[in-house]
């Protein structure tokens, strides 16, 4: 593991880091319920854990982390209905990808629901207000939130000035949800300087 430590054992010319951002939790009223289950927790479970458990699940949230999520349930075949806080369903993701999950998401008739307010998970599902301030129940037997990515500097900040040159790239940068695309990209920039 690298810490400021190791860095002034190696004393390296350059640094890049990529570390990858935070995850953290929404506080929506209803989270800590048994028929909640989050980004984090669904990495750590068997693939069977869905299998009997759920037929009908509510994905909280549309970035990269809820399209993969619900191809991975719908492809098992499960209900899927995806409820996003923004207006725009796909924000963060590059063109390609919106390009991509756009009609593979309307041909398999996925209710989607932006630009609502996360009200309350309930044992019956979530309860949320529309955009059109309308109060509605949509139900599922699984409530899955997706984690939102939050910057994560804090190593970057602990080598800063340890080495001549110390880059930090890819997501854990900013809030921009620069994921893979972003780090690629960025490690590419900053190597190209060395």
């Amino acid at each position: 593991e690298v810490d400021a430590t190791l860095v002034e054992r190696e004393k390296p010319d350059a640094i890049i880091i990529s570390p990858g951002s935070k995850w953290v939790v929404p506080d929506i009223p209803g989270k800590d319920r048994k028929n909640v289950v989050t980004t984090g927790q669904l990495i750590g479970y068997s693939r069977g854990f869905f299998k009997d458990k759920a037929q009908k699940i509510i994905i909280l949230g549309g970035d990269l982390k809820g399209a993969e999520s619900a191809e991975f349930f719908i492809r098992r075949g499960k209900q899927v209905t995806i409820l996003k806080e923004d207006e725009q369903l796909w924000s963060g993701m590059n063109l390609q990808l919106q390009l991509m999950w756009s009609p593979w998401i309307a041909a398999r008739q996925v209710p989607v629901y932006t630009g609502v307010t996360y009200e309350e998970i309930t044992d019956k599902g979530v309860r949320i207000r529309t955009k059109e301030g309308d109060e509605k129940l949509v139900e599922a037997d699984v409530v899955m939130i997706i984690a939102q990515d939050k910057k994560n500097d804090d190593l970057y900040k602990a080598l800063v000035g340890r080495a001549p040159e110390v880059y930090l790239i890819g997501d854990g940068k900013n809030d921009a949800n620069a994921w893979f695309d972003g780090a690629v990209h960025q490690g590419a920039r900053a190597a190209l300087k060395l």
